[in-house]
């Protein structure tokens, strides 16, 4: 049987890592008290489910992120945590099955106001012309909890901004303030998926587009060639979901979609397998 050893996500070194330096050369001033970010898998749900409900409390706060590896340098940078363990990029993951409500606290230690968005109801049946809610504002030091049902199986996400941005563009600091919503069939077995989420961060530039020294392109908290390694084997059945957390990462999931299946010899390669 054939198989293949590659890195899927290589292609984002042609699609999407833009800037002309691609890695971070010098560590972003820190203080030593701030912890080291985990890298975010998004293989373990956070929260507690029981009876139908999740609850889930988490703090946003600084943390120290090492995106091209613990030895190399690193930046500090907001990012979500679960109440009482490490800051993660991307945020903990919210996975839970159709018809679950969310019991969701949510506190602010940054020295910034927080907007968050994403948290609400996933109905079923929407409203047609609904449009989602509004964001949800946070000073410094304040604390919130919401309640919202997730009743439509899919993929979505929560993200949070310091600078008032949308997903759109963003790339400053408060970029990786970002996490995955699963919402699985109720009544079936989770399956046996992979969740991607695509980033960018820059630390010299609000837009992406504008001119910068340095900028990375990140999956789940890692950038290439620094992120994880898959091997297949011909014919195996792989199911990803890539979520896409700024508009400028989209070239990477329409490369890679477009791509990830070229046939030669028998043998699924990628594009640089």
């Amino acid at each position: 049987m054939t198989s293949l050893r590659s890195a899927p996500f290589s292609i984002i070194t042609g699609a999407m890592l833009l800037a002309q330096g691609p890695v971070l050369q010098h560590a972003t001033p820190r203080a030593d008290s701030i912890a080291r970010v985990v890298v975010n898998d998004n293989r373990r749900p956070a929260g507690r489910l029981r009876a139908g409900v999740l609850t889930l409390r988490l703090d946003a706060r600084l943390g120290d992120w090492h995106p091209d590896g613990e030895d190399a340098p690193g930046a500090t940078v907001p990012a979500f945590a679960e109440e009482g363990g490490p800051a993660r990029i991307p945020g903990p993951l919210i996975r839970v099955p159709a018809g679950t409500e969310i019991a969701l606290t949510i506190r602010n230690t940054l020295e910034h106001s927080l907007t968050l968005r994403g948290l609400y109801d996933r109905s079923a049946t929407p409203s047609p012309g609904r449009t989602p809610p509004g964001s949800i504002e946070l000073a410094p030091g304040a604390s919130r909890t919401i309640r919202f049902r997730l009743d439509a199986p899919g993929t979505y996400y929560y993200y949070g901004s310091t600078a008032g941005q949308t997903i759109d563009w963003r790339s400053g600091d408060d970029s990786q303030l970002t996490g995955a919503i699963v919402v699985d069939p109720a009544g079936r077995r989770v399956p046996a998926d992979r969740v991607f989420m695509f980033g960018v961060w820059s630390d010299t530039a609000g837009r992406v587009l504008a001119h910068r020294t340095r900028i990375l392109a990140v999956i789940n908290g890692r950038s290439w060639p620094h992120t994880e390694r898959f091997e297949f084997n011909v014919g195996d059945t792989v199911r990803w979901r890539l979520m896409v957390s700024t508009i400028a990462s989209t070239r990477a999931v329409t490369a890679y979609a477009t791509r990830r299946t070229h046939r030669r010899s028998g043998a699924w390669r990628t594009p640089n397998g």
